[in-house]
Order: C-alpha cells, then structure tokens, then sequence
C-alpha cells in the first residue's frame, strides 16, 4: 500500500458523502475498517505521471490487466481484483456512484482512487466477487489556488492542464473546482495516435454550517488508434515487435462520457445526518476497428473490420441514506439506514465483421474499410436495482467492536430487439446480501478483524431448448462469499503502517449440461495473503512493499477440461516495491523508484498457454521551487521501465491462436507544473 489518506467527515460544513470506501460503515477510518482497501493519491499519480487507471492500479499487487481484447480493439483497459474480472456495468465507481466501463475513464480531476476488495454488495450493490474500483473527483479549495501543467514524452504525447479552485461570496458559501484538459496521444504502437479533451467542473453551497447542496459535472472525448498486439500462432509461436500493428492504419475508436451529479448532505442533530446524490452518466462508443483471425503457424492471418455505429450506455443512479449514532445499554451504535436506484440502459445499433482478406505478417496488407449501412440506433437493453440497506458499527468496548449489516437488492433486466418487443424472458429477483465482521485493538495502534462479505451478480437464462428440463428459466442472483482475517498496525508514530490480511473467496458458477439442464454449480475459489508496508525511514527517506500470493482455482465447473486449473490471467503471486528519497542538501528535489514483479499467467483457462511473468523498474525526480516571478514550481522526470524490458501485461490463447499485449517499453515523460 503506498500513500494513505484516511477521509473523515463532520456533521458541520459536512463535505458530499458515499465518496470515500470507509467512511460508509459508520464513521470507520481506513485502519479501522474490517476489509482491505488500498488507496492511491494525487502525489503519487503526479510523481508517477499516471494518465490512466492502469497506469495507477500497476501500483496495486492484488489487481492485474484482464488481457483479452478491450486493451487493443477498444482502447480500455479491464482489470481483475484478487484475481477476479471487475464487472464493467458495476464495479466502477466515480465518488461511489456507478458508470459503465465501456469507455476509459479521465483521471484529469481525480484527487484518489480506491480499491475495496473482495465481495462489497453492502456497499454498492450487485457487482463482481473481486471487488471495487472508485475514484475521488477533486474537490472545492478553501483557498484560491490555480495551477498549470505540461507534459511531454518520448513517444511525443503532448498533454496540457489548467486547474483553478477556491472559495467566493458572503462567508465563502460558494466552492468551485474546475479542471480542463487535453492531449495529444501517441504510443510505441505503430498507428495508435489521437487525441483527448476533457472538462470537469465541482461545485458546492455550504447554506449554513450543517447543510452543503453540490453538484459536478464533466466531459471527455477522445479518439485513439487501436493495434494488434503481438499475434500468437496455435503452436505458441509469437509474431511481432513491440510496435508492430497489424491492424489497418484506419482502425481507431471514438468514445465520449459524459456526468452530471448533484446532492445535498445536511446534519440534522449532533448525532444524525441525512445525504443525498443523483448522478447521470452517458458512454458512447463508436468503433471503426478491426480483428485478426485465424493466425496460422506460418505468420498468415486473415483481417476483418469489426465496425459498430454508436453504441450508448446511460446510467441514473440515486441514493438516499441518514447517518446517526446512540447508545444502547452501553454499547455505542454507529447506523447507517439507506435506499438506492440504479437504471442502466444500451442503446445499440449495426455492426458489421466482414472478412477484408488473408494476410501475413511477413507481408501485410493494409486494407480499406468497407462502409456499411447501419440501422439507426435502438433500445437494446434496460438492467435496473433497487436496494435498501442498513448496518451497524458496535463499540461493545474500548477494544471490541462489530459490524453488522446486510443489503437486500432486487434486479430486474430486458432485452428488445430493433422492433422494440422483448427478447427473450424477463429477469426479475431478489436476494440478500449479509456482511459481519468482529474487531479487536489488542493495542494502541494494532486493529485486527475477521469479517465475512458477500456479493450477487445477476443470474443467467436458460436457452430456449425443449430438451432442457428448464428453458427459458431465470437463475437466480450467482453469489460469492469472501472471509477475510487480517490486522492493521500503525507504529512509531505514524512512520510505520503494516497490513496483512487472508482471504478466500468463494463464487457460485452456472453452466449448461447439454440436453439435460442449465444450472447453478460448482464453484471458482480463490485462496490468498496480501501484504503492504510502509516505512519513513528517516525524515529524508520513505520505503514501502506490497504483495499478494494468490491460489486460484476452478472446481466443480461440469468441464472436466477446466476442474483444478488456474483462470486465465491470474498469477500465482504479485509484488510491488517502492522508494522516495529528498535530498536535504537541495530543498525541493526528491527522487522516487518503484518495481514491479508478476508471476507467470496462463493465456487460457486450460493452463495450456504460458505468459512469462516479469520484473519493471521505473524511476522518477521531481524538483519543487519558488523563482522570483512568483508561484511554485515543480519540474518532474519519470522513466517507465528503466531497462527497456520486453514483457507480455496479458493476453489470450485458442486453438486458433491470439494474441498477447506488450507493456509500455523505455518511455521518458517531462513535466512542469506551474502553482498560484
């Protein structure tokens, strides 16, 4: 775990709550909360010169690149947490509201990123067993502050920021925070360069010193190149350097989100408090890319346009909650009472995946595109939860507390055809998700827990086949449960912070057993021990370690081809170390390095293709001034992978062959930020 920063809201001026992961369960800091979280802030995203979740979450042992194809043909990067994929419709929060990770979100007005691990339906409702990824949107400054900022690499990527806030009118009342962006993108990828824009803007009116309304907005489009990756023969050949792009030169993606969100959180008494946020949030995706298949053993291949016409996502979520504290018979009860909405919509339209030709690697041919008459756009498809949720934080002693909580969640899904009739039969179900856990402070500074978490993912549908014994039946919700011990230390004060925590998570699976039935069994466990540290060593000198040891395994799937082997992607063990040293002798500069290890991974669920695993080194120097002309100053340099490694972040592999993703060679980026 590296930079912390624990968030904890007062009932006076109170800031717009649901946005830190902790603070849910009853006023819990970070140490006290009985579930993993790693959290990573604004400085290590600037002095890392992070321009994209992955480029942050690298930074995080339990959480890995998915591989597959969204990182070449979409240009988004999906991840797994604890060795599970993060749900794209669900496990992705910004300030704990859902969007749908179908387009790569900006980090341009990002204050942190939270990573809650494992299964958490008590706090966000259906999603993956792995857990959740939310980011932290900057807030208001009490004081006026603006900053200006410019970045170039040495893949010529030109990146541009201005960032103002602060506070106006009688008492200060009115905050603003509005941040602006833009790059120019290039990559090692041959054919892979666009550009990006973005605007945000977060606002709040404090009414009186128990009351705050607040409202965001934001904006960011781009269009990016996509590439191949490396191509993977079925004999486990590979074709390509890593800049090699197989795809044809007009193969590219446009995708803009949009976000509006408002709110309001108010004390009521010194015990109670009452918050409330809506959030509305629009993907559209237009794709003019292309796919590669089959890839023979000789570097042959055959190219196809993969073309779709705009596809949207809209998500509207509300959440209502109150907030309090009482005693009972000596036992202090922190609860949290509360309602949620979430509608998710597609709207959908043509695609087209018309062969262009066969190919080589050896000779390629860079093919036009096929211009395709697509229908117009339509409702696709309408997913909508509804929860009420309730938890309780006991302190049954100066040393003994409890958590107890549970979210019931109601799920309904449908899907249309162009005509607008229903296809298929409608999802609707119910189920409950419980959360407990027991903690213990054997010592100032030292809390220990063990806590058991669930979390539901929508079931699916049986085909429509009259030799199943249930055609066309609904499943119900597919659930996991994850127990977790682990301890928190915080010592020397404040130098030294520690955390270890065992899990094992259990996810129910559902399969087709041809001409008998579609069921519910089986199981995917994943067993695992993670670990971080970080220490000052001196007042000069910090240090920190962080790794995960991970057993994952599929049993009981109804493939006895997949029974007792490891997924796809996952490796056995991942670890990250990392450094910062400010020379005392030259006020203001600072160096920082950080490593990377992963272990090998499998390119399919067979364990019949291997990724070897790797080690990156990146180094970084930041120098903090203040010149005559005024402001402060602040000139950065960071190299990622210091010796020019060539590794594989993932990949996939078939009987027909794949393709696997390069990690980002020796790449240089110079920065000056520029503060009033």
């Amino acid at each position: 775990m590296l930079d912390t920063v624990n968030v904890n809201a007062e009932a006076e001026n109170p800031d717009p709550q649901g946005t830190s992961t902790a603070d849910f369960y009853g006023g819990l800091t970070e140490q006290e909360a009985p579930f993993s979280i790693g959290t990573y802030d604004e400085k290590l995203i600037e002095n890392q010169r992070a321009f994209t979740l992955a480029e942050v979450l690298r930074n995080d042992p339990s959480v890995a690149p998915l591989g597959g194809g969204s990182t070449n043909f979409y240009n988004r990067e999906d991840f797994t947490i604890r060795g599970f994929a993060a749900d794209n419709f669900n496990s992705y929060r910004i300030d704990g509201m859902p969007y749908v990770h179908m387009v790569e979100p900006a980090l341009d007005d990002i204050q942190r990123i939270e990573v809650l691990k494992g299964p958490a339906a008590l706090r966000f409702g259906a999603m993956g067993p792995g857990g959740a990824i939310n980011m932290v949107r900057k807030r208001p400054t009490e004081s006026p502050t603006a900053s200006i900022q410019f970045d170039l690499n040495s893949d010529s990527m030109l990146y541009t920021q201005l960032d103002t806030g602060g506070r106006l009118g009688p008492d200060n009342a009115v905050g603003y925070r509005v941040v602006l962006a833009s790059d120019q993108y290039e990559s090692f990828y041959d054919d892979s360069e666009g550009y990006r824009k973005f605007y945000s803007g977060f606002f709040d009116w404090r009414l009186n010193n128990a009351a705050t309304l607040w409202v965001s907005i934001s904006n960011n489009e781009s269009e990016r190149g996509a590439f191949s990756g490396a191509l993977v023969a079925p004999d486990g050949t590979v074709f390509g350097d890593p800049e090699d792009n197989y795809l044809p030169s007009w193969a590219k993606n446009w995708i803009s989100m949009e976000s509006l969100a408002f709110g309001a959180d108010m004390g009521l008494n010194d015990n109670w408090s009452l918050h409330y946020s809506s959030a509305f949030n629009e993907s559209v995706r237009v794709v003019d890319s292309a796919w590669i298949y089959p890839v023979n053993n000789d570097g042959s291949f055959t190219s196809f346009q993969g073309l779709r016409g705009p596809y949207s996502w809209e998500v509207t979520n509300h959440q209502l909650f109150t907030e309090g504290r009482f005693d009972t018979g000596g036992i202090r009860h922190n609860v949290v009472i509360g309602a949620s909405y979430v509608e998710t919509k597609s709207f959908m339209t043509g695609s087209d995946w018309s062969a262009l030709g066969p190919n080589s690697v050896y000779d390629e041919i860079d093919y036009g595109k096929i211009t395709p008459n697509f229908p117009p756009k339509y409702l696709g498809w309408v997913g909508e939860e509804y929860g009420l949720f309730v938890t309780d934080t006991l302190t049954l002693s100066e040393r003994w507390k409890a958590l107890v909580g549970a979210r019931l969640i109601r799920i309904t899904s449908e899907s249309f055809g162009q005509d607008g009739l229903t296809v298929g039969e409608k999802y609707d179900e119910r189920a409950v998700a419980p959360t407990a856990a027991l903690m213990f402070e054997p010592m100032d500074g030292l809390n220990t827990y063990i806590s058991y978490a669930t979390g539901l993912t929508q079931g699916g549908t049986a085909p429509n086949d009259p030799l199943l014994s249930n055609p066309n039946e609904n499943q119900p919700p597919i659930e996991s449960q994850q127990l977790e011990l682990g301890l928190k230390y915080n010592a020397l004060g404040g130098r030294l912070y520690t955390e270890v925590a065992l899990f094992q998570i259990e996810l129910d699976l559902e399969y087709l057993i041809p001409n008998v039935a579609y069921v519910q069994d089986g199981s995917q466990v994943h067993t695992g021990i993670e670990f971080s540290t970080t220490y000052a060593v001196t007042s000069d000198m910090d240090l920190g370690v962080a790794a995960m040891i991970l057993d994952a395994e599929q049993e009981e799937t109804g493939d006895a081809t997949l029974d007792g082997k490891t997924p796809a992607n996952v490796a056995e063990y991942q670890a990250n170390l990392w450094g910062e040293y400010r020379l005392q002798s030259v006020p203001g500069l600072a160096f920082n390095v950080s490593a990377l290890f992963v272990d090998d991974t499998y390119g399919d669920n067979v364990e019949g293709y291997t990724i070897d695993g790797y080690a990156v080194i990146d180094a970084g120097a930041s120098y903090r001034f203040q010149p005559a002309a005024g402001g402060t100053w602040t000139t950065r340099l960071y190299v990622e992978n210091l010796t020019n490694k060539e590794y594989f972040e993932g990949g996939y592999q078939s009987a027909t062959g794949g393709a696997l993703y390069y990690g980002e060679p020796l790449t240089v980026t110079a920065s000056l930020a520029i503060e009033y």
